[in-house]
């Protein structure tokens, strides 16, 4: 009975009666087990879903000797359906055995309808939506003969006494059909297939030859793991099933490009995993959303070349450092550098996902702008770009390279789309914007008869302004110290304007003579004691030659203290 059931499953019946005793009979017949929904995608999960339908057809032996529930458990089959919802792909298993070969025809993007027969007679129908309607109260449904499957007694659920019933029905109304010259013959041949999309056909499996390949074929048309030798004709590969195969890596542009920015930026793993997202989920033609508020991705720049694309990021990036960090310096500036560091690195993966820039050209694009905003990289950029600002508005591509290539070597030369009177130059080597520098600071670079701004693409001398919260300062330097002034102690009110001459040396060290003695003659004595009132020299007399003239004065009060002992108050005074 078993054998039978097999062959009729194959194709191979030449009855010219079908018997319904076997098992797959009416989805009158039919049991569900199990239904599953996963959601698979690598970055995003509702991107690709994978949806597994279980289902069985009954014993009916077991059914007419009075079993019940499992103990009527029959033939049983496992559909799965692998559906990338942004790309359109899918992929079809019958019995773990891909068959999405049998269907080709347009890609499904909103929804998946697939329908195909079987040599039994069976019409199996999968009818996917993307999301819920009120249409079809379900989402993912499969129907066998126009049945859903979600209407089946579950396998617990079995009543023999009503399966017998219905298909002692079931083999009344066959007997009246074939009256009507429509035999079980005809829907035992092979049938085309009647696919809303106008996929292929099933017709050719009973013309193919009882060869190797015909086996394998029909093998898998079964639900028949095939062997070794048939896998390879029965399973194409594509880019839909890479991330679920174990054995096969995802490598692709994005996760290359992956490695390369973490390994230069570092603590950029949740950054680039957000890009990534976010170039994954988004539309080709939303490229506009991923752009700073000053505007500049839009459907232009999906013709954009790399250095085109690279220019209008290094000029976002400087505007956006002239209008957040140069004028208006907040407290939260780092924050607001990684957010805008964030859009950039998300709009250059979106130009790498849709092959407009290659790897090389996205580093280097991400690495120009950290650059500018002062971001640590573990390997620096090279000082070989210079940006030109200000340019007259007639300056154009063959314009900037007449006029810069007498500086060196020019690797390329980039302007960004919309006009903003700007463009960054890349040279082979470092010296050509050194020269480059050299000439604009003498007055010697004129592009279209205008001298631009030119400055180096380095990392910035300051990268954090003075805020309310924080200032910088410098250390104050040892020649900047105030000097120590001399502190002299308070006198009482009629001693104020006099002075000892003791306590004058005394207290101010720094008004002493030097250690070298006036040498006086004994001649010279009555020369200083001829004095005016106030202790000043009498501008008749002329100063020896042996006191210095700016330090008269101290000369006169260390001569006259010679001859008085040390001790005691001294009894000359200066008064002024």
């Amino acid at each position: 009975m078993e054998a039978s059931s097999r062959k009729r499953q194959l194709g191979r019946s030449k009855s010219g009666s079908r018997s319904f005793s076997s098992g797959r009979s009416t989805p009158l017949n039919a049991y569900r087990l199990h239904f599953s929904c996963e959601h698979i995608g690598k970055y995003r999960s509702q991107t690709k879903r994978k949806i597994k339908w279980h289902f069985g057809f009954t014993n009916l032996q077991a059914a007419q000797e009075g079993k019940r529930g499992i103990d009527c458990r029959g033939e049983e089959h496992e559909v799965v359906l692998i559906w990338s919802v942004k790309s359109g792909k899918t992929r079809l298993f019958w019995n773990k055995t891909n068959i999405t070969h049998l269907f080709p025809g347009q890609r499904h993007t909103e929804q998946v309808h697939i329908q195909w027969k079987s040599r039994s007679g069976e019409t199996f129908e999968i009818v996917a939506n993307q999301a819920s309607t009120r249409v079809d109260p379900y989402q993912y449904n499969f129907l066998v003969d126009g049945v859903s499957i979600f209407t089946f007694s579950h396998l617990s659920e079995l009543d023999p006494s009503k399966i017998v019933h219905e298909n002692s029905m079931r083999n009344s109304s066959d007997n009246k059909s074939s009256s009507s010259n429509v035999s079980a013959k005809v829907r035992s041949e092979p049938i085309n297939d009647t696919r809303s999309d106008g996929g292929g056909s099933m017709e050719c499996c009973d013309t193919m030859q009882e060869s190797l390949l015909d086996a394998g074929f029909r093998l898998s048309m079964a639900g028949l793991a095939p062997s070794s030798q048939f896998a390879p004709l029965c399973e194409p590969v594509d880019d839909l099933m890479d991330d679920l195969l174990p054995s096969t890596p995802f490598n692709n542009v994005l996760e290359s490009l992956r490695q390369r920015i973490t390994s230069i930026i570092p603590d950029s793993n949740d950054m680039v995993s957000r890009a990534i997202v976010k170039a994954l989920s988004d539309d080709i033609y939303e490229l506009s959303s991923c752009s700073s508020s000053l505007g500049s991705s839009s459907f232009d720049s999906l013709h954009q070349s790399a250095m085109q694309i690279a220019a209008e990021a290094v000029w976002e990036t400087s505007e956006w450092i002239n209008h957040n960090v140069h004028y208006a310096p907040r407290p939260d500036v780092l924050e607001q550098k990684r957010e805008f560091f964030q859009r950039q690195m998300e709009s250059v993966f979106i130009h790498a996902h849709h092959e407009r820039l290659s790897e090389d050209a996205a580093t280097r694009i991400l690495s120009d702008v950290a650059t500018l905003l002062g971001i640590d990289l573990c390997t620096p950029v090279p000082r070989d770009t210079i940006l030109l600002s200000d340019l007259d508005k007639a300056t154009d591509k063959e314009s900037l390279l007449v006029s810069l290539v007498v500086y060196g070597e020019i690797q390329e030369v980039g302007m960004p789309p919309n006009g903003q009177r700007f463009a960054i130059c890349r040279f082979s080597s470092e010296r050509g914007p050194l020269r480059a520098l050299s000439a604009a600071e003498h007055g010697l670079l004129l592009i279209n008869g205008r001298r631009p701004q030119v400055r180096l693409l380095e990392r910035p001398l300051v990268t954090i302004r003075p805020t309310m919260v924080q200032r910088a300062y410098t250390a104050p330097h040892a020649s900047t110290l105030p000097i120590a002034k001399p502190s002299l102690g308070r006198r009482k009110s009629h001693q104020r304007n006099t002075i000892h001459i003791d306590t004058l040396i005394s207290e101010t060290p720094f008004l002493r003579l030097v250690n070298d003695p006036a040498i006086i003659s004994p001649g010279e004595d009555d020369y200083f004691l001829q004095s005016n009132p106030f202790g000043k020299l009498d501008p008749l007399h002329e100063v020896p030659a042996s006191i210095p003239a700016e330090n008269s004065n101290c000369a006169v009060a260390a001569s006259t203290l010679a001859p008085f002992p040390s001790s005691g108050p001294s009894p000359f005074t200066m008064k002024y």
